[in-house]
């Protein structure tokens, strides 16, 4: 399985604005923050969301985040938002899902989103 890790400032540990998964159909899923999965190790969350696209008949997806901050902990966020990061974020949003007609969208914020 191939994806496209979307990193900026070179610094795969601080920020991830997408990690896709080509295909001819995908979904978009939006999470709180990215997670450390990489395109050779996904994560629990990643492992769900392939799932997930896969038995609604999704051949690819493209992950994005409210927040680009990488982290496992949501205690390990920002205490205050980085507002060049939010509109860094909200472009990269805007750039993914450009050339999609009629998007799908998974919301998956869990219990995090109350954080």
């Amino acid at each position: 399985m191939k994806y496209e890790n979307i990193i900026m400032d070179g610094d795969e540990t601080a920020i991830r604005f997408s990690l896709v998964k080509p295909g001819e159909r995908q979904l978009v899923v939006l999470g709180v923050n990215p997670s450390r999965a990489t395109d050779t190790k996904p994560d629990p969350t990643m492992t769900k969301v392939m799932g997930f696209a896969e038995r609604n008949g999704f051949d690819g997806f493209v992950m994005l985040n409210l927040y680009p901050q990488r982290s496992t902990d949501l205690n390990g966020l920002h205490e205050m938002p980085d507002a060049d990061l939010c509109r860094r974020n909200l472009q990269a949003i805007r750039e993914a899902i450009a050339g999609m007609e009629r998007p799908t969208v998974l919301v998956a914020f869990g219990n995090a989103i109350g954080k």
